[in-house]
C-alpha cells in the first residue's frame, strides 16, 4: 500500500515549499523547525495541557511552516492540497513496529497517567520526575502518534513538563544515534531504562553540562555528533573499554558503539603505556566537590603567581651574573609550568581529535552548504508568501 504523505513521482514527504530532494527538504524543515522550537523556548507556545490537544499543537509549531499536515496524527485524515489523506495505520522504523493508528488513544492515555499530577512532580525530587517523565517519553515513543517529526515534538513536551514543574530538561547532549538506539531499545522491551537514563542525561546538571561538552569536543574535531553514540555513565556500571580523552573531571571511554563520559577520578591507576581500561563507575561527583576541586586549582594558580612576583623581585639582589642567568632561567621554567597548568585545565574544551579536514570532508562541506542554501531560500520564500497557515498570528510576524 503506498504512503499518502509521500509525493508519488519523488518519494518525499508533501510538503508546502515545493521541494522535491530530500536532503534540500531536511535542511529546510530543520531551519523552519528550529523557529518553532525557538518560539517554544521563549515561552511562547501551546497551552500546556499535556495531553492529546497539547502534543498535536507543539508539532503544528514546529512543523506547520513546511507540511500542511503538521498536528495531525495518525489516525486521522488531514486534508493536503485538497485531499483528505488516508491514516497511516501501521509504521516502522528500524525494524520497530510501533502502535497501531487505531489504538493512539489508548496508548497515549497510558504514557499521560504518570505526569497527570503536577503539583506532586513539582513537589517531588529531581529523580520521581526522571522516574515518571522517563516513562511517559518511552510510552510517547511507543505511540508515534504522527507520520513524522515524533522525536522533536515528544522531546519539546517533555521539556516543558520540565518547565511546568520546575525540573530543567535540556536535550542539546542526548545525540541523534542515542535517541534511535533507545527508541529501539525500549520498544523492543518496555522494561528497559533506556529512555529514563536519557532524561536522566537531559536533567541531572553535571552528567548534562559533560554530554553537551561533548557534543562541543566532537563537532570540534570535525566528527558529526549526531551519528555518535554518547552516554553517561550509570551509577555502578561496568565500563570497559579504551580511554579516548582525559580530563580534570571527566573521562571519555570508547566502549564498543559507544563513548562512556565518566568521572576522570574513577579511572584505575595508568599502566604503562596501555589506553584500555576497566572499572565500576561511581555516582557522578557533587557540585561540591567539583567546586572545591576547582578552588584548589584557583588557590594553586596564586601561590604560583605569588612566587613568580617574590622571584622577580629578587633579581636584582643577585651580583653574581652566573648566578643572576640561573635565576632567570628558573623563572622562565616556572613561567611555562604555569602556562602549561592553565592549559591544562582548560584542556575540557579542546576537540578529542585532530579537527583539521582532508579535500574530501571540504568538499562534503562546501556540498551542505549549498544545500542549506537552497533551503534557507525555501524558507524565506513560503514566509515572504505568508504560506504558515498555521493560525499563529505570532509566529507569522516573527517570519517576516
Amino acid at each position: 500500500m503506498s504512503d499518502p504523505y509521500l509525493d508519488p513521482e519523488t518519494g518525499v514527504l508533501r510538503n508546502r515549499l515545493g521541494l522535491k530532494d530530500p536532503e534540500t527538504l531536511d535542511l529546510a524543515e530543520r531551519r523552519a523547525a528550529s523557529l518553532g522550537l525557538d518560539r517554544i523556548d521563549a515561552g511562547y507556545g501551546p497551552e500546556r495541557t499535556f495531553d492529546r490537544d497539547h502534543l498535536k499543537a507543539i508539532h503544528r509549531q514546529i512543523f506547520g511552516r513546511v507540511y500542511e499536515w503538521a498536528g495531525a496524527m495518525r489516525d486521522e485524515r488531514p486534508l493536503v492540497d485538497g485531499e483528505r489523506l488516508d491514516p497511516v495505520g501501521t509504521l516502522s522504523k528500524g525494524g520497530s513496529a510501533f502502535l497501531h493508528a487505531s489504538r493512539i488513544d489508548m496508548g497515549l492515555s497510558e504514557a499521560f497517567k504518570p505526569i497527570a499530577d503536577r503539583d506532586a512532580l513539582r513537589a517531588g525530587s529531581r529523580d520521581d520526575f526522571i522516574e515518571k517523565a522517563g516513562g511517559a517519553l518511552g510510552d510517547l515513543n511507543y505511540v508515534h502518534p504522527f507520520r513524522e517529526g515524533n522525536g522533536r515534538t515528544q522531546r519539546t513536551f517533555i521539556e516543558e513538563l520540565g518547565r511546568e514543574t520546575d525540573h530543567d530538561v535540556d536535550f542539546r547532549g542526548i545525540t541523534r544515534e542515542r535517541m534511535i538506539a533507545a527508541s529501539i531499545e525500549v520498544t523492543e522491551d518496555p522494561s528497559s531504562d533506556a529512555m529514563r537514563h536519557v532524561v536522566r542525561d537531559a536533567v541531572d546538571p553535571e552528567r548534562r553540562d559533560a554530554l553537551i561538552k561533548a557534543r562541543g569536543m566532537l563537532d570540534k574535531a570535525g566528527l558529526d555528533p549526531d551519528e555518535q553514540y554518547v552516554v553517561s555513565a550509570r551509577d555502578g556500571e561496568r565500563i570497559e573499554g579504551r580511554l579516548v580523552w582525559n580530563g580534570s573531571k571527566h573521562a571519555h571511554i570508547a566502549a564498543g558503539q559507544r563513548i562512556v563520559i565518566a568521572n576522570a577520578a574513577d579511572l584505575p591507576r595508568a599502566d604503562g603505556e596501555s589506553k584500555d581500561v576497566a572499572f565500576t563507575a561511581a555516582p557522578f561527583s557533587s557540585d561540591r566537590d567539583a567546586s572545591r576541586a576547582e578552588a584548589l586549582d584557583d588557590h594553586a594558580e596564586t601561590l604560583h603567581g605569588k612566587s613568580l612576583a617574590a622571584m622577580r623581585a629578587g633579581l636584582s639582589e643577585i651580583d653574581d651574573p652566573a648566578k643572576l642567568e640561573a635565576a632567570r632561567k628558573l623563572i622562565e621554567r616556572m613561567e611555562e609550568v604555569g602556562q602549561q597548568f592553565r592549559e591544562d585545565r582548560a584542556g575540557d574544551d579542546r576537540p578529542a581529535v585532530d579537527p583539521r579536514e582532508d579535500a574530501t570532508q571540504a568538499a562534503s562541506r562546501a556540498n551542505a552548504e549549498r544545500r542549506q542554501t537552497a533551503a534557507d531560500q525555501a524558507v524565506r520564500s513560503t514566509t515572504d508568501r505568508n504560506a504558515d497557515h498555521t493560525g499563529r498570528d505570532a509566529e507569522d510576524d516573527l517570519d517576516r
